[in-house]
């Protein structure tokens, strides 16, 4: 297991405990079955807006509704709280002071398997050209152009611009 993996599981297994040892100080009281909330330690305010999932899905993550509106796992929340941009210093760091062993191996990158596109995507020029055309053959959206927005027609046609319908926009 790495040491990121070891923190995040840590985290998971106690999260209550995990933020508070990554340096929150506030009281934490319960806020339904799921959660407990604070005040939040990044932002000055006086109604607690800094919530800790302490089970379900998002279970070892915290989130603010204030002023920072901010969510994560507890790595960002000690990163931002301690203001550290190093990721692997952030975790170094929450290790220790989580008691947690792990390898210092970076964690593996998995790579995602890209999808085969079955049609391929068209190109720029394929795009331009049509709704370059698109525009050309409406003579009504052509005038608003040329008469209604003052743009010469040879500048229309050697700028390709062009109408797409789908947004309703000149491009």
């Amino acid at each position: 297991m790495t040491m990121l993996e070891a923190v995040k599981e840590a985290a998971y297994r106690d999260p209550e405990s995990a933020y508070r040892a990554a340096g929150y100080q506030g009281d934490l009281t319960p806020d339904g079955p799921r959660r407990v909330k604070g005040l939040c330690p990044i932002h000055q305010e006086r109604t607690p807006s800094f919530k800790v999932h302490v089970d379900g899905e998002l279970r070892g993550c915290w989130s603010c509704y204030g002023a920072c509106d901010c969510t994560g796992d507890i790595i960002n929340f000690y990163m931002l709280f301690e203001r550290i941009s190093d990721t692997r210093k952030a975790v170094m760091e929450l290790a220790d002071r989580l008691g947690v062993n792990g390898d210092a191996r970076p964690a593996q990158v998995r790579p995602v398997a890209k999808a085969k596109a079955t049609v391929p995507p068209p190109i720029a020029e394929e795009i331009a050209d049509r709704l370059h055309r698109a525009l050309m053959d409406s003579p009504e959206r052509l005038r608003l152009l040329t008469e209604k927005k003052g743009l010469p027609r040879d500048i229309v046609e050697r700028a390709r611009l062009g109408w797409d319908e789908a947004t309703k926009r000149y491009m």
